[in-house]
């Protein structure tokens, strides 16, 4: 029996040498950075470094409160820190972009530095809500691409989902391309409680944004276990909407009726 455990532990130790050795392999040689742009997952828990990587960010401005929102661009080192600045370069594809610099978006550092000891850095970029973007139902685009340079390749052109709660295993995310996406679409919410606030409408959604002080995110993270809070919202919004009538100033949703008058806004009828 103990000549055949040694037999075995011979065969078996030059396999995990190799084993060792390439995986030790990936971090040879000149190193590389990538996009490491991830959306959380919707309960917002687990661990951060898992969280899915998308090659694809929407910034919906139906969902920001304000005229502008800043959006960290986060690029990453793949290999070892050092102990001196290292310089990264990325570009926008201006054939592939929508998006005007000073108009839809501030200009930003395209060639940002990894500090001493860093393996990452996030270069902020702030985009501006425009006048056309609110009333046009339209969707800009800004278009980046990481380049090689003196201090960094592009080893890692694609990256394969862990494949948890956070994801898909089967998805590829392009790290060496992200593509920004602007709108301001207002969608109906997860879960829209017809009972205690009547029926949808883009109208009286950026009424009750107003009126709550919240979000389309905060909107859409609310569910049944929500309910009551629900039906306290319809009421307030059932009586703002009266006040408003009362003092000669009826809110109307932007739909005529059969008789081709204006349909006033009203809560839901349970509430």
């Amino acid at each position: 029996m103990k000549f055949i455990l040694k037999i075995g532990l011979l065969l078996f130790l030059p396999l995990l040498v190799w084993n060792c050795d390439s995986e030790m392999m990936d971090y040879e040689g000149k190193d590389g950075v990538y996009f490491m742009m991830q959306t959380p997952p919707q309960s917002g828990y687990g661990e951060q470094e898992r969280w899915e990587y998308v090659d694809t960010t929407l910034i919906n401005f139906s969902s920001v409160m304000g005229n502008d929102t800043v959006l960290p661009i986060r690029i990453r080192v793949m290999g070892n820190v050092t102990d001196y600045d290292r310089s990264v370069s990325f570009r926008i594809v201006s054939q592939e972009s929508t998006v005007k610099e000073g108009e839809d978006y501030e200009g930003f550092n395209q060639n940002p530095l990894i500090p001493a000891h860093e393996r990452q850095v996030d270069i902020p970029c702030r985009f501006i809500k425009t006048e056309k973007l609110a009333k046009e139902k339209l969707t800009l685009s800004m278009v980046l691409e990481l380049q090689a340079n003196d201090d960094f390749t592009l080893p890692l052109p694609w990256w394969q989902p862990f494949g948890d709660i956070s994801g898909s295993r089967t998805d590829s995310v392009n790290v060496i391309r992200h593509v920004i996406l602007i709108s301001n679409e207002v969608r109906i919410p997860g879960w829209w409680p017809v009972e205690y606030w009547g029926n949808w409408s883009i109208k009286k959604f950026e009424i009750m944004c107003e009126l709550f002080h919240m979000t389309w995110e905060d909107f859409n993270k609310m569910n049944r276990a929500d309910e009551t809070r629900a039906r306290i919202m319809g009421q307030n919004l059932d009586k703002y909407l009266k006040e408003r009538e009362k003092d000669g100033k009826t809110i109307y949703e932007d739909e005529l009726d059969e008789n081709g008058d204006l349909v006033k806004m009203t809560a839901g009828k349970s509430i």
